[in-house]
């Protein structure tokens, strides 16, 4: 049964994605009106307002958190599609699962269930001019970085307990984030809770485990692959043989909020140092594992457009599936596909 889901699978992918053809990418730079008609084909089915977990805000206020599930247009002899959990970003102050209605379109246009997910956001963050960032509390910060990983882990044993409701193939489960989203999507594989601990003592004391927050849920399941857009983690070392997984970074090298290459968030002495795109992708690549960076010398915080990154990020998918997932490091808008 599990050979026959796994070949239906693969068909579906390379039926819908094109795999088995030249790949040709959209171009890195276009209007408002280009990203609304880069998924303006899309007919698929969306189950919008999914309650999935309940928690406390920061202000102390229960918080009931909810996704949209996006569905391919048709059933191409598959029982169960590759699932990819699409974050938000918003620096965990702010953020809205619908700010991404057009990248789910597009990756649920190429074969995959993508259940966009909101999760409980706000600290004290100070926006005026960039310096003034530096005086935002970064325990409040902390925690809720901490509160977008319950909140994440929450959606997946969700999806996972409900896999046959939605046609999720559990043996293939991918992450997607950008900004605070990509932080929360590398978490999700590279952050366990002894390291969370670590870095931020005593905060499962006051919030809870990582793992055992807004559900009863006790599922389990296994990241074969994350797309990072503008991220960064603690410690390119926290990602280990056991637990590296394929991964496909974006990053512009002039981003001041989630650096490049190794500084303080912010550039912000009192914040903590982040290890962006480029390290990231060189600890991967040191370990054997593939990886491909698109890194634009030019940009700031974003890099490329939502057409662009999304077929490339579906393209790494699905070469994951396929077993030949890509390899590189890219300066100029090409793709990642042969």
């Amino acid at each position: 049964m599990k050979t026959q889901l796994t070949t239906a699978i693969l068909f579906t992918v390379l039926l819908l994605c094109g795999c088995n053809k030249k790949y040709i990418s959209t171009p890195p730079v276009q209007s408002n009106q280009d990203e609304a008609l880069a998924a303006a084909d899309f007919n698929g089915k969306i189950i919008t307002d999914v309650t999935f977990a309940t928690g406390k805000d920061w202000h102390g206020y229960m918080d009931t958190l909810k996704m949209d599930i996006y569905f391919p247009a048709a059933i191409i002899g598959a029982t169960a599609y590759p699932l990819i959990v699409s974050i938000h970003g918003g620096a965990f102050e702010t953020g809205d699962k619908r700010e991404i209605i057009n990248a789910c379109r597009i990756m649920a246009s190429r074969g995959y269930i993508v259940a966009a997910i909101n999760y409980r956001v706000g600290w004290d963050f100070i926006k005026k001019s960039d310096p003034d960032h530096c005086l935002s509390d970064t325990a409040t910060l902390a925690e809720a970085w901490y509160r977008a990983q319950q909140d994440a882990r929450a959606a997946l044993r969700f999806l996972v307990a409900n896999a046959a409701k939605y046609t999720i193939a559990t043996d293939w489960i991918f992450v997607e984030g950008a900004s605070a989203g990509a932080e929360t999507a590398l978490g999700i594989v590279y952050l366990p809770q002894d390291s969370a601990d670590r870095y931020m003592p005593g905060i499962s004391d006051t919030l809870g485990l990582l793992d055992y927050a807004g559900n009863n849920l006790t599922n389990t399941y296994k990241i074969k692959g994350i797309a990072s857009m503008w991220g960064a983690m603690r410690s390119p070392y926290l990602i280990t043989p056991q637990n590296a997984v394929p991964t496909i970074f974006f990053h512009g090298e002039l981003d001041s909020g989630e650096p490049f290459d190794v500084d303080h968030y912010w550039h912000c002495e009192n914040f903590p140092i982040g290890y962006g795109s480029q390290p990231l992708f060189y600890r991967l690549k040191s370990l054997g594992i593939p990886a491909v960076a698109h890194i634009d010398p030019l940009a700031r915080h974003g890099a490329y457009s939502t057409s662009f990154r999304e077929n490339n990020i579906a393209c790494f998918f699905d070469g994951i599936i396929t077993g030949h997932p890509q390899v590189g490091y890219y300066t100029t808008p090409v793709p990642n596909c042969p």
